[in-house]
């Protein structure tokens, strides 16, 4: 899909749908980010070994039928990213949960959703950065002769941000500011 098919809720809309292409697509740009999430989430923990299954577990939850995709709403507080973020925290707590319960231990001590913070600024930050390292790979929408002419690479990664996060000129200007910010 180019930019010009499409925006990112149409990729979403189609890849709820069920539909191959769409589905490899958002595989493709969110696993990453998942991966990335969980690693950090769980670094020096005995769920490290669990971050590829898990993420597969995400991406299921959000790609099968009636799934977390299906619910998906473009006035949704934060819009996507917001709520992706929150179908992978409830994710990972799940299997937080569900390691709890096969290592024998209290429900005291297991994981519950009040021990993590709605915005922990150290997971926030890991899912921005990986989240704008996933869109600045996307090969379609931003060529890397772009990444070498500061003017060229602007206007592309514009492009990109508009096509991922749609809204005013001034929206998608504050959206990659975002971005870049996270890559600092």
């Amino acid at each position: 899909m180019s930019p010009g098919e499409t925006t990112r809720w149409t990729l979403i809309r189609r890849a709820a749908a069920g539909l191959a292409p769409e589905q490899e697509e958002f595989a493709l740009l969110y696993g990453p980010v998942v991966r990335s999430y969980l690693g950090a989430r769980w670094r020096n923990t005995r769920l490290a070994s669990e971050v590829e299954d898990a993420a597969q577990d995400v991406l299921l939850a959000c790609l099968k039928h009636d799934g977390a995709l299906s619910r998906a709403d473009p006035a949704w507080p934060g819009g996507f990213h917001a709520f992706f973020r929150g179908v992978l925290a409830k994710t990972a707590l799940q299997a937080e949960r569900r390691h709890a319960r096969h290592r024998d231990i209290p429900p005291a001590v297991a994981p519950s959703l009040d021990d993590l913070p709605a915005d922990d600024p150290g997971l926030s930050t890991i899912f921005g950065r990986a989240l704008a390292e996933a869109l600045l790979r996307e090969p379609e929408r931003l060529p890397n002769q772009y990444r070498q002419v500061g003017k060229e690479f602007r206007e592309a990664l514009l492009e990109v941000v508009a096509f991922h996060h749609p809204g005013t000129p001034e929206e998608v200007e504050a959206a990659a500011e975002r971005l870049l910010a996270n890559l600092a």
